[in-house]
């Protein structure tokens, strides 16, 4: 029988003293993997061909993600549910009703998404909450690369959460630069007025008037 027993990466070379910052993704998810337990497809593999009764497999990619393409035996719970801590009861109570379904063995928690990212995210964060569990290396994507290539492959980019969550960020970024923008605006127009007007600006703060107000009264009484 296969030994169960998970490898972790080995532990990533001292960056140089200049590193290209195409790079620095890449070592960040290497830095990130390396911080949980690790199980290659293929031990995966031979785990679903054994039909291992203590096996607890969570699929953390999105809906429509898994509807696309999932492992046989696999549960949903999105990343997005375990980072806000509204799953964490659940992956206890599955992991609970295995241990009882099979006295004596504990369960074995393996936690997979498409590259092996949010799962290992995923897996720090059930640390946190007492789970411990094993990173898919790779996830689906190599699952479909190094065993079963007829399985269907996509892009994250084609996923409407995704796209959805992209759009939020726009959003808050034109947001927040719209609001820098106003706030550099502000803030020169009161210089502006201090250096032309300090002794109006003064009275305008004591009177508690705005920057806006004071901009239009500077203007409209400066020379």
């Amino acid at each position: 029988m296969m030994d169960s027993r998970v490898k972790v990466l080995t532990p990533i070379p001292p960056l140089g003293s200049v590193a290209r910052i195409s790079e620095l993704p890449i070592l960040g998810n290497r830095l990130l993997q390396s911080q949980v337990a690790q199980i290659s497809v293929q031990e995966l593999k031979q785990l679903l061909d054994q039909k291992a009764s203590n096996l607890v497999l969570i699929d953390v990619r999105y809906k429509s993600e898994f509807e696309i393409a999932r492992l046989p035996g696999s549960i949903l719970i999105p990343y997005p549910e375990i980072q806000s801590g509204k799953s964490i009861a659940t992956i206890k109570q599955l992991l609970s009703n295995t241990r009882q379904a099979h006295s004596g063995i504990e369960p074995q928690l393996i936690v997979i998404c498409k590259a092996g990212i949010r799962s290992a995210k995923a897996l720090l964060l059930l640390k946190k909450a007492g789970i411990t569990g094993t990173n898919v290396t790779g996830g689906i994507q190599a699952w479909s690369r190094q065993i079963d290539p007829s399985m269907n492959q996509y892009s994250i980019k084609d996923i409407s959460e995704f796209q959805l969550i992209l759009a939020k960020q726009h959003s808050m970024r034109q947001w927040y630069l719209s609001g820098c923008g106003l706030a550099v605006a502000l803030g020169t127009i009161a210089v502006l007025s201090v250096h032309r007007h300090p002794n109006f600006l003064k009275q305008c703060i004591q009177s508690n008037v705005s920057l806006q107000e004071n901009s239009a009264l500077s203007r409209l009484f400066g020379k």
